[in-house]
């Protein structure tokens, strides 16, 4: 059974969070098959608030940016932001992700 089936079924309304990412709001350099997964998730996310507002159901998505996670942190990830460099450091790729970011990030991370 699908969630909104069951917040369908209790019929007093609810709320349903997907989680998608900043890659769904903003494209990112070779990074396409990510960012269309999570452009995807936030379409899926307009259709489900558009089918389910009649019931008082709403939909929202989070939607962060990059977290200090294994899932970025490793040498492919390093090689994906800097392609000029061999061997990239955790430090160079810091200042790469950050020109896809906001000035204030791009501060944190040189901090």
């Amino acid at each position: 059974m699908n969630p909104q089936h069951n917040v369908l079924a209790g019929g007093r309304g609810g709320s349903i969070v997907i989680t998608s990412s900043d890659a769904g709001v903003k494209g990112f350099a070779r990074f396409g098959h990510y960012v269309a997964s999570k452009h995807a998730v936030i379409g899926l996310m307009r259709t489900l608030t558009m089918e389910l507002a009649p019931h008082s159901i709403r939909v929202n998505v989070v939607a962060p940016t990059n977290c200090n996670t294994d899932m970025i942190q490793n040498d492919p990830v390093y090689r994906l932001f800097r392609p000029d460099l061999e061997s990239p450091t955790r430090e160079e790729f810091a200042i790469a992700s950050a020109r896809e970011e906001t000035p204030s990030f791009r501060k944190m991370l040189l901090m």
